[in-house]
């Protein structure tokens, strides 16, 4: 009888274990490095639910991330080989000037991070990540990379109005929990069904105070702000963006700004701007070489 209990144990255990693998099988392999299912399905929530509108279906995220898991494991790799390395020191104040650029206290910053359904550690890898491929570039790619004066001229000429230093931005912010909400307070205010400060009071999540409005620097904005923001013209409505997980609905209600920047002022910006898509073209050129030499065993 007790030979038939710890036997009915062992089969529940092996089932339980069986079912772990098949649930969080390994989906590829990088030089003997492995890659798990459920690493994919948790960076593709993450990517989906940053990407807004604009995500592509499941399948193709999918496979996106994926392949810059890969990526991400070569260039680990690499840096290895080169022995380049990243100290904890080092991470952890990369993550005290990121708080400090958002001006995040602690608990804003921890926030942040539930928002975007990621830990700190796993915030510090990509941070971790993030630094390794800068050096990679600048050890094997960067020096391939030039940006001549005529093309700074160039662009500075086509996008001076980018360089004010002094731009400022009075904007009325509604904070939505997700896409749908968003997209029928947008519609509902622009038929004038209701006013952008009633949308502020009944239905936001973010700041009410004011009515929404806030003061802000064009320098202190992230991406996706300036992304929704750049054409914007006052009084106009955005489309409603994501950002850190929620869904955002803005109004330029002006905007001010002094003197342009003169060209010597910016030109290492400019030559940064320039450079950085170039550099790109040929980290990916490096990747597909260390591809080729890789032992990749993709099983999606």
């Amino acid at each position: 009888m007790r030979g038939g209990w710890i036997m009915g144990l062992v089969l529940v255990c092996w089932a339980s274990w069986a079912e772990a693998i098949l649930v969080d099988r390994v989906v590829a392999v990088v030089n003997g490095e492995i890659i798990t299912w459920s690493e994919v399905e948790s960076a593709t929530d993450r990517l989906l639910a940053q990407a807004g509108p604009k995500a592509p279906e499941r399948e193709d995220a999918r496979r996106i991330v994926l392949d810059s898991l890969i990526n991400d494991i070569l260039v680990r790799q690499e840096a290895e080989r080169l022995q380049v390395r990243v100290s904890d020191a080092e991470i952890e104040s990369e993550v005290r000037a990121f708080k400090a650029r958002r001006r995040l206290s602690d608990a804003e910053f921890q926030h942040g991070l539930t928002l975007q359904g990621i830990s700190l550690e796993e915030f510090k890898k990509q941070l971790r990540d993030e630094i390794l491929r800068r050096r990679i570039l600048n050890l094997m790619v960067q020096r391939k990379v030039v940006v001549t004066d005529e093309e700074v001229q160039a662009y500075y000429e086509a996008n001076a109005g980018q360089f004010r230093r002094g731009r400022h931005l009075t904007i009325q912010v509604v904070v939505l929990p997700n896409r749908d909400d968003a997209l029928r307070v947008h519609t509902a205010v622009q038929r004038g069904e209701i006013t952008l400060e009633q949308a502020v009071r009944e239905y936001s999540v973010g700041p009410r105070e004011a009515d929404g409005v806030l003061e802000v620097a064009w320098n202190d904005l992230d991406a996706a702000w300036r992304e929704a923001l750049a054409q914007l013209p006052p009084g106009q409505l955005s489309t409603p963006f994501a950002v850190q997980g929620k869904w955002v609905v803005v109004r330029v209600v002006r905007e001010r700004s002094t003197e342009e920047s003169g060209l010597e002022a910016v030109r290492d910006e400019i030559r940064e701007i320039l450079a950085r898509p170039k550099l790109e073209e040929r980290f990916q050129e490096y990747m597909a070489s260390l591809r080729a030499k890789a032992l990749i065993d993709v099983r999606l």
